[in-house]
């Protein structure tokens, strides 16, 4: 068996030669960055670094993502695809729109506890700097909540104001950004654990509210 930069290659039982490529070497790449950007940062962590961990070599890092900005990339869109879509089932049993509210800020804290180290570099990644990092990939992350939330919410209550959910989800979405951050530097978990249901009355109220929702400055958050 001969080892080439993007795979292996080996024998078949009719001793044809041809090249495999490995299975699971792109995720451990993934994984492996994912750990050394929550431990050093992504400036901090180098290719040499996250290939060494990986068990990989410099060129299969390459052929599965071109760079390291384009592994950053890749990592922000597996993780916040798989968290979506998590997201979604959870929601599927929600039976209100407060529920919904409540349901969303549960899951985001319990996600967040069960990888503190990582939940804390995406954050960070989202919300910080953007110096040489992959722009576009970020805004795209950050903006996923929103139109889950809108989805989910004119589902239970068809004849809510859509200016008012776009309002009202942004409420949301800086307020769980808030509470997020703090329980990744030490609330305790009784306390986090009131925070859904509380959430969910504050912003259920500005929801409903009869009066016209206030516009948003940011063309991009409508």
């Amino acid at each position: 068996m001969l080892q080439v930069p993007w795979g292996w290659v080996v024998a078949t039982k009719a001793g044809v030669v041809e090249t495999k490529v490995s299975t699971d070497s792109r995720q451990r790449i993934v994984d492996a960055a994912e750990e050394l950007f929550a431990e050093k940062g992504y400036h901090g962590a180098s290719v040499r670094e996250i290939v060494r961990r990986a068990e990989v070599t410099s060129p299969m890092l390459y052929y599965h993502f071109g760079s390291k900005e384009d592994l950053l990339a890749a990592l922000l869109r597996e993780r916040f695809d798989a968290f979506m879509a998590n997201l979604r089932e959870v929601l599927q049993e929600a039976t209100s729109v407060s529920e919904v509210m409540e349901r969303t800020a549960a899951f985001v804290f319990q996600a967040a506890l069960e990888r503190p180290a990582q939940t804390r570099f995406l954050v960070q990644t989202l919300l910080g700097p953007h110096d040489t990092l992959p722009i576009q990939a970020i805004h795209d992350q950050h903006f996923l909540l929103r139109p889950v939330l809108q989805e989910a919410f004119l589902k239970h209550d068809p004849t809510l104001d859509v200016a008012r959910i776009r309002f009202t989800v942004e409420l949301f979405h800086n307020a769980l950004t808030g509470y997020l951050l703090q329980a990744l530097t030490g609330l305790e978990r009784s306390q986090l654990d009131e925070v859904p249901a509380l959430l969910a009355r504050l912003l259920l109220s500005a929801l409903q509210d009869l009066g016209p929702a206030p516009q948003l400055s940011d063309p991009s958050l409508t």
